[in-house]
């Protein structure tokens, strides 16, 4: 390499160095602030916990808010079944611009049958936990049901909500799983096509 081009390899290097360096700084900041925010969450989290109970109990801690679940349920129509959530957010968001909100209670029906959810009614609290005044309400009255994704705060709803269904499928596979000393059943014997 000649010195020329080591010279100018030397002189990008110093040049990207302060932009290499602040963004650094910016992952560095953006960690920490996660790190607050996860940290914020869980003190939310542990004091619904403990002021909640025994109506509420704790389901997940998101990036943004402490989700409770009602402890009971209540039978809707058919397979249906209404499930009640708390979301307490971490910090104040907004409806109509000047009414914050810290706190939101839904009412999701999940069908069990199909294992799929929606929202039906919503409640924005302006105190945590549910209390204090009601910013907003509103209803769906037919409440478009969706699947879950896998791994999610919704798929976890579905199955506290409709726990009846593992066990059955539970059920089955153990009927079908030979027991321990028996005999396994034998494939059909394959006959030769002609």
């Amino acid at each position: 390499m000649t010195p020329i081009r080591i010279a100018c390899l030397a002189f990008l290097a110093g040049a990207c160095a302060p932009a290499m360096q602040a963004q650094s700084e910016t992952l560095r900041a953006t960690a920490l602030v996660r790190e607050r925010t996860r940290i914020e969450a869980q003190e939310i989290y542990t004091e619904g916990v403990q002021r909640l109970a025994p109506r509420w109990r704790g389901l997940r801690v998101l990036d943004d808010a402490a989700v409770f679940i009602r402890s009971e349920t209540s039978k809707a129509e058919k397979s249906h079944v209404n499930v009640w959530l708390d979301r307490e957010l971490l910090s104040p968001r907004y409806h109509e611009k000047e009414k914050s909100y810290l706190s939101i209670r839904e009412r999701f029906v999940v069908d069990c049958s199909t294992r799929r959810l929606g929202p039906a009614e919503w409640a924005y609290y302006a105190e945590r936990f549910g209390e204090g005044q009601v910013v907003t309400r509103d209803k769906s009255e037919q409440p478009e049901l969706n699947s879950s994704l896998p791994d999610s705060l919704e798929e976890q709803v579905v199955s506290i909500a409709c726990p009846q269904k593992q066990r059955k499928s539970a059920v089955a596979k153990a009927k079908k799983t030979p027991k321990a000393g028996s005999s396994s059943p034998q494939p059909p014997e394959k006959k030769p096509v002609p």
